[in-house]
């Protein structure tokens, strides 16, 4: 149905029917006709933005006028044309009214874009560990220190077993790595330092001492927490062994941290034995060098005055004579003239087998190391060696070797008495043969010399006073006194009526036989002596 509006009905409302009238109605209603086309047509123009050329023609943009939420708000200036949001919020600014906002989620976690703490990982927990607004997943700083309790403070007795019992805690993870250090105080051997529960043998101690020592706890995540405790240890016993002098080490670069935690675990075990089972300590300072590269250990030993004083070296360098002899050579041919200032007894120890091996390594720190008591111990600062019978000095730390092993329980002390019987059956020169240090290291093979040495050390302990007497006899070699003197003097018998015991227990147990080839004696089960 057409329901326009002729212009002449609206103006001549009236009846015009009669003639003249009507004439008059029309020329009137022509008038106000034209006045109000004028009157569109500038409204019209109004409407489409202005005149031109071709705003007669332009039609109105709908777009312009859309509000399909109706919010007040036309669409093409509707942040959110699909839900009515007339405040047009958009607080992080990105164009998407907050309204909008929250039906995104661009990482599909399930939580939306304008309400996720990680919108670009995803992370349906929102874990935020340090509460700064961002989630974990986002956060590589997210993560809480652990903590870490050393215990309680102790008191205790010296020469008493220490348990360090520590603990960590981590509010979001787990401690993945315990570690104790000492910080203060005199120095033990800590065992377990790497667990969670540490210990060791509280020193000797010649009034009050504190020592110090640190856990600390390592997160799964990095993160480290420490704390201390302080062990307070009493002097309980003015007779108990005199305190042991701490030894100096110096170890070369190619050894690793453990590897130098466990050469020092063992020198001081060697070092505590030795002085509980013989009262005896050093009174100069030792030092213990301990090297993998046979270079770096002839360069440390050159530095030292050319001394007749053990050194051990490892396989395949030579016996002492063949290293001295090498030493000589290196010194010739460098021109090396000046050997630095002698400050104490010194102990050289080189090879991986004395490194690496538990069993080589403790055995060649506690043989050296009686050395020392031998030469610096009894009163010879020199450490110039007129102690006896070369059979004997050898002997002797050979023997310490076996007891110092049985003591860690890593050797059957008898069992390896029985094996040294049967591989110094193959041996026919007498123990009196091997009283001097040339005609000991003279041997084709230096090992028979130690193996008949600890034998018969081990029967003059046994029979004649034990280890205590063994260095109690060093003790007694005094200024004007003979070795021979001091040995009947400690062990109430001569030195050639011990020669006629001895044979006869070596004819009874392990007599002389021909020698075996070195192929037989190694498939008896007996490996060859680390000397």
């Amino acid at each position: 149905m057409d329901h326009t509006i002729n212009a002449r009905s609206l103006l001549c409302w009236k009846d015009c029917s009669q003639r003249n009238k009507e004439k008059r109605c029309i020329k009137r209603g022509e008038i106000i006709k034209g006045i109000l086309c004028l009157f569109a047509a500038l409204l019209f123009v109004a409407s489409c933005g202005g005149g031109g050329g071709e705003g007669n023609s332009s039609i109105p943009n709908n777009d312009s006028v859309m509000d399909a939420d109706g919010d007040g708000i036309a669409d093409a200036m509707d942040n959110c044309p699909s839900i009515s949001n007339p405040d047009q919020r958009d607080d992080d600014q990105d164009g998407i009214g907050d309204t909008c906002d929250a039906l995104i989620d661009s990482d599909g976690d399930g939580i939306a874009d304008a309400t996720d703490n990680c919108p670009s990982i995803s992370n349906p927990d929102q874990r935020d560990d340090d509460q700064d607004g961002i989630g974990r997943a986002c956060d590589t700083s997210d993560n809480l220190p652990p903590t870490a309790d050393a215990g309680l403070d102790q008191t205790v007795d010296e020469h008493t077993e220490v348990l360090l019992s520590g603990s960590g805690t981590d509010p979001n993870g787990t401690i993945s790595s315990y570690s104790w250090v000492q910080t203060e105080g005199r120095t033990v051997v800590l065992s377990g330092a790497g667990t969670q529960n540490a210990n060791f043998t509280s020193p000797y101690v010649e009034q009050k001492e504190t020592l110090v020592f640190q856990l600390t706890v390592t997160d799964d995540e990095g993160a480290r927490a420490a704390d201390t405790i302080e062990i307070t240890v009493n002097n309980s016993d003015p007779l108990k062994p005199t305190p042991l002098r701490e030894p100096k080490f110096v170890f070369g670069d190619e050894l690793s941290e453990e590897d130098k935690q466990n050469f020092k675990e063992d020198a001081y075990l060697a070092m505590r034995y030795i002085r509980d089972e013989t009262d005896i300590v050093l009174n100069m300072d030792l030092t213990y060098y301990a090297f993998l590269d046979r270079e770096n250990f002839i360069a440390a030993y050159l530095e030292f005055h050319e001394m007749d004083f053990q050194v051990t070296v490892g396989p395949g360098f030579g016996d002492e004579a063949g290293v001295r002899e090498r030493l000589q050579e290196i010194k010739d041919i460098s021109g090396y003239e000046e050997w630095g200032t002698f400050e104490g007894p010194a102990i050289f120890i080189y090879g991986e087998r004395f490194i690496y091996e538990r069993p080589h390594r403790l055995l060649v720190i506690a043989h050296e190391h009686f050395h020392a008591i031998q030469t610096f111990g009894v009163g010879d600062p020199d450490g110039i060696r007129h102690i006896g019978p070369e059979w004997l000095v050898e002997g002797s730390a050979r023997y310490v070797e076996g007891l110092t092993l049985e003591h860690a329980g890593l050797l059957d002390l008898s069992a390896a008495i029985a094996a040294e019987m049967a591989r110094a059956r193959k041996f026919t020169r007498s123990l009196q043969s091997l009283e001097t240090t040339e005609a000991f290291f003279a041997l084709p093979s230096v090992a028979d010399g130690y193996t008949l040495g600890a034998l018969a050390a081990g029967f003059l302990a046994h029979n004649y006073g034990g280890l205590y007497a063994l260095t109690r006899y060093y003790r007694s070699i005094e200024p004007g006194t003979t070795w021979e003197e001091a040995f009947e003097n400690t062990f109430g018998i001569s030195i050639n009526e011990f020669y006629r015991e001895f044979g006869q227990y070596r004819s009874e147990n392990f007599p002389p036989s021909p020698s075996p080839s070195v192929e037989q004696h190694q498939s008896e089960g007996f490996p060859p002596l680390p000397y």
